[in-house]
């Protein structure tokens, strides 16, 4: 029964990871020191928990709302995928969460 929650996930997790590079890249990566490591990471996960999570959600909504339907006729709602989704993209973090407190006391 995990495997529609997972179709759905792969579909907003894409462009969540995507807009999160892109914000990265454009906040620059670089700090007054140089390459902050712990910086880029804790940017990454801000974007991708929040900007582009909402995103990806918001691409399903516009361009594959019929899809809906098909997770409806399963008897998931719309509000469970979204809350399975965003539990997902914070099972994922937990390990880059853990990166960036090592890079930030290194």
């Amino acid at each position: 029964m995990i495997k529609p929650y997972l179709i759905y996930n792969n579909q907003i997790i894409k462009l969540s990871v995507f807009v999160a590079i892109l914000g990265t890249l454009l906040s620059g990566p670089l700090d007054q020191n140089g390459f902050n490591l712990s910086g880029l990471i804790r940017t990454f996960l801000i974007g991708f928990l929040s900007g582009g999570f909402l995103s990806g959600v918001m691409f399903f909504k516009m361009f594959r709302n019929k899809e809906y339907y098909f997770y409806y006729n399963l008897g998931i709602s719309k509000l469970k995928l979204i809350l399975v989704s965003y539990s997902f993209h914070l099972l994922i973090s937990i390990p880059l969460v853990i990166i960036q407190l090592y890079a930030k006391h290194s």
